[in-house]
C-alpha cells in the first residue's frame, strides 16, 4: 500500500458548515467577541487540519474555515465533532492577542498580563454569573 492509499478524506456538507457557523458565532456571542469583522469559507485551510482561524489584529478581521475533506482523522465529520471544532476556533480568536503577543521578541510582561486579564474578566463577566447562579 502506498502512502497515498493509506491517505483516508472524508467530506464535510453544506449542513456541516451551516453548522460550523451558527456554533462559531454562538461562542462568540457567549465570548463577546464583538470587536471583530468575522467572515467564514467552506474551502482548505491554510494548514492540514478540521478547521482553522485566520485574523489580523489591526484590522481585527477573522476568517474561520471549515475543511471540505477531513483527512486521515480517527472520527467522521459528526454535528457533534463540528461543534466541538467550531467551538476549538472561537476559543481561538478569543485568544488571538495572546497568542501573538506570547510570540513576539519585543512584548513587555505587563503587555501579557494585561491581555490575561482581559480574557480571564471576559470569563469573569461572561462565564462566571452564569455558572455560579447555577452552583449556589
Amino acid at each position: 500500500m502506498s502512502a497515498q492509499e493509506a491517505i483516508e478524506k472524508v467530506a464535510t456538507t453544506p449542513e456541516h458548515f451551516a453548522i460550523f457557523k451558527e456554533e462559531f458565532l454562538r461562542w462568540v456571542d457567549i465570548f463577546g467577541l464583538k470587536g471583530w469583522e468575522i467572515f467564514f469559507e467552506h474551502k482548505d485551510p491554510p494548514e492540514t487540519c478540521r478547521a482553522y482561524i485566520g485574523y489580523t489584529l489591526t484590522g481585527r478581521c477573522a476568517t474561520a474555515y471549515l475543511s471540505p475533506e477531513w483527512i486521515n482523522f480517527s472520527e467522521p465529520p459528526t454535528d457533534a465533532m463540528v461543534r466541538k471544532v467550531a467551538f476549538h476556533e472561537a476559543c481561538e480568536l478569543l485568544l488571538a492577542r495572546f497568542n501573538i503577543l506570547c510570540q513576539e521578541r519585543s512584548v513587555q510582561r505587563d503587555e501579557i498580563r494585561e491581555e490575561l486579564h482581559a480574557i480571564i474578566r471576559t470569563m469573569e463577566n461572561v462565564l462566571f454569573p452564569r455558572y455560579q447562579e447555577a452552583s449556589v
